[in-house]
């Protein structure tokens, strides 16, 4: 997920959970008033998250 923007959700602005995920990047989005702005289960390998525009996120390492 790259250059993208989430707003006004009541979930999470991006979810990556319920399976190994590897390789996702999430990178140089903006996210809005979603609680938490990105999820992430920690499970899998290769996930990276880099330059994006957040406040809140699970695990709490995800922004910038």
């Amino acid at each position: 997920m790259t250059a993208n923007v989430a707003r006004g959700s009541e979930e999470a602005g991006f979810y990556i959970g319920d399976s190994p995920n590897a390789n996702a990047k999430v990178v140089g989005n903006d996210f809005g008033r979603n609680e938490p702005n990105i999820f992430w289960d920690a499970w899998g390998s290769g996930n990276r998250f880099a330059e994006n525009n957040c406040d809140t996120t699970v695990p709490a390492r995800l922004c910038r």
